[in-house]
């Protein structure tokens, strides 16, 4: 008897699951709605529990916010089969695509395209197209043994690339040019921007190289492919230059000063004598 428990569990556990339950469903007889009117709302597959039934347009994309929720109506399922609902229909504060929507325990929805006498169906609109822009929002001078003396030195540029349209913006160039304000750019950089989600930003850090000499005000540009500009200027000053002229005018102070004030000191030379005149009477 033990043996032939253990088949017929095993056994059991072999046999395949039945088919997966069905989906909620809404049905109503064909034809348009008339707002103010009853209609017959069938339900079907939804779980045991509560169901809440309500007419909404903009096809519900944004919720309760597309729904006549104050001429909804719920009702309990025992989910033993379907069951009929008298609902009064109300037009949407949307316009439409209209839809019935139904949502049970659990979470369990379901949603039926109807047409509603009166209510203007208005189609979707499309999201509006990817538009990257680029902002420049820092440009910092680098320090180096040299950039004192104004010699090689870098600067760190970030600036943000934000996408102010309905889709994604996908991956791009960003040309970056440091020149000397009015002049042509010294060097450029090309980087590529990750993927900006609509409505999104992101961060892009570009390091420039700055020639020798390294000193006065420089422009930097940053440009999309898309063809968004930005600008910033930067001052790089070798602060060695500045001391190093500093000390050599001390230096040379003190110099002056000294030699002035040896030559002060210094003993002035005695008169030349004059020679002994003898006397006639001696």
């Amino acid at each position: 008897m033990r043996a032939l428990g253990t088949v017929v569990t095993v056994a059991g556990l072999l046999v395949p699951s039945g088919p997966p339950a069905p989906a909620p469903a809404i049905g109503v007889a064909p034809g348009p709605l008339l707002p103010g009117a009853p209609v017959e709302v069938t339900l079907a597959n939804f779980p045991p529990g509560i169901v809440n039934l309500e007419v909404c347009g903009g096809a519900a994309r944004r919720g309760s916010a597309d729904c006549a929720v104050g001429d909804a109506r719920s009702v309990v399922v025992g989910g033993d089969g379907p069951i009929r609902v008298e609902l009064r229909v109300a037009a949407p504060p949307s316009p439409c695509p209209c839809v019935l929507r139904a949502i049970g325990a659990g979470g369990s929805t379901a949603l039926l395209p109807v047409r509603i006498v009166g209510v203007p169906d208005v189609a979707p609109a499309s999201p509006r197209p990817a538009r990257p822009v680029v902002a420049v929002t820092s440009v910092h001078p680098g320090v180096t043994d040299w950039s004192l003396l104004a010699g090689p030195t870098r600067v760190r540029v970030r600036a943000v690339v934000a996408n102010r349209g309905g889709r994604r913006a996908e991956a791009t160039s960003l040309n970056v040019a440091l020149a000397r304000t009015g002049a042509a750019p010294l060097v450029t950089r090309t980087v590529r921007t990750p993927p900006v989600p609509a409505g999104a930003s992101r961060s892009v850090e570009v390091h420039l190289p700055v020639p020798a000499p390294a000193w006065g005000t420089y422009t930097v540009t940053a440009a999309l492919a898309s063809g968004s500009t930005a600008r910033s200027r930067v001052e790089v000053t070798p602060w060695g230059v500045p001391a190093l002229l500093g000390a050599a005018v001390v230096v040379l102070t003190v110099a002056l000063w000294r030699r002035r004030s040896v030559a002060t000191r210094a003993p002035s030379p005695a008169p030349p004598s004059s020679p002994a005149v003898s006397s006639p009477c001696s």
